[in-house]
């Protein structure tokens, strides 16, 4: 799956100010970058961010997209959290920029379709897990998984939604086709 980036929460597709994504994410781009930590400057490889956007990465979804909100600075060569570092997967953006980024939002109106993610009041991935993450839930697999569930669960209830839409609309249909039509008026 591609994974579009954005510096803000704010920016992503389905938020206040939806904007279009700023990059792709490309684990070799940012080989030799840093970030910080508690424990001093590290490679960027080691940000806890890594896990997450390798997952979504190594999601095999043709036609989706997850968009998130972290900051890779070419001008420093850093990865940083900005104020909230959020997911939405989207259907894939039909049309792509000079620069072979995806166009998300045209004149404010968005051109994907919403798969998952919104306001969950977290400022991390991390969050949406029960308890803090032990290690095997630091990994790209983990985070494929956990992903992947997401979307199906999702998955399952929009399509139980619309089964049952689908349904109340035959049956009114049904009760419709008593009525005889008009007669058309001949010329």
């Amino acid at each position: 799956m591609k994974v579009a980036l954005y510096t803000s929460h704010h920016s992503l597709p389905f938020w206040h100010d939806p904007k279009n994504p700023y990059a792709l994410f490309d684990p070799k781009a940012i080989e030799g970058w840093t970030c910080d930590s508690k424990n001093g400057v590290l490679p960027a490889e080691e940000h806890s961010v890594m896990p997450i956007l390798n997952g979504l990465l190594a999601l095999d979804i043709p036609g989706a997209t997850a968009h998130v909100s972290i900051i890779l600075n070419p001008h420093e060569n850093t990865v940083e959290y900005g104020h909230r570092c959020w997911v939405q997967i989207t259907t894939e953006a039909e049309e792509i920029d000079n620069d072979d980024l995806p166009i998300v939002v045209r004149e404010g109106e968005v051109l994907v379709a919403h798969l998952w993610g919104g306001d969950n009041a977290t400022y991390t991935p991390y969050q949406l897990l029960d308890k803090d993450p032990v290690e095997g839930e630091r990994t790209p697999d983990f985070w494929a998984k956990f992903f992947l569930e997401k979307l199906q669960t999702t998955k399952e209830r929009a399509c139980k939604r619309a089964r049952s839409k689908i349904s109340e609309a035959e049956e009114t249909l049904r009760y419709y086709d008593l009525i005889p039509e008009r007669e058309k008026e001949k010329v």
